[in-house]
C-alpha cells in the first residue's frame, strides 16, 4: 500500500515518482527549504557579479532538493523494508479500485 497525505492511497507504486514527491507534504517542504538556501546563497553571494550570486542560488536550490529527496527516500525505503502485510493482494486486484 502506497499512500500519503496530499495524493492519497494507491496499491502500486507512483508511476511518477518525483512529481509524487513534489505533490506530497514533505517534497513542498523539501522545495520550500531549497528556495530558502537558494535565497540565502544568493544574498551572500551578491558582492560578485550577479551572474556568480544567480548560479550559486540555483545550485543551492538543486543541491538542497536532492539532498532532502535523498533523505526522504531512504527513510521511505527503511519503513516499507519493515512493514509486513497481513494478507497480500492478489495480483489481479492491484490496479482495482477500493
Amino acid at each position: 500500500m502506497y499512500r500519503s497525505v496530499g495524493t492519497g492511497m494507491n496499491r502500486r507504486p507512483p508511476r511518477y515518482p518525483l512529481l509524487n514527491m513534489i505533490a506530497q507534504t514533505q517534497g513542498i517542504v523539501g522545495v520550500i527549504t531549497g528556495a530558502v538556501a537558494a535565497a540565502i546563497a544568493g544574498l551572500a553571494l551578491n558582492w560578485t557579479s550577479p551572474l556568480v550570486s544567480w548560479l550559486a542560488a540555483a545550485a543551492a536550490l538543486l543541491l538542497a532538493v536532492a539532498v532532502l529527496f535523498a533523505y526522504w527516500q531512504r527513510s521511505l525505503a527503511e519503513i516499507q523494508a519493515a512493514i509486513r502485510p497481513l494478507s497480500s493482494t492478489p495480483a489481479d486486484d492491484l490496479g482495482a479500485p477500493f
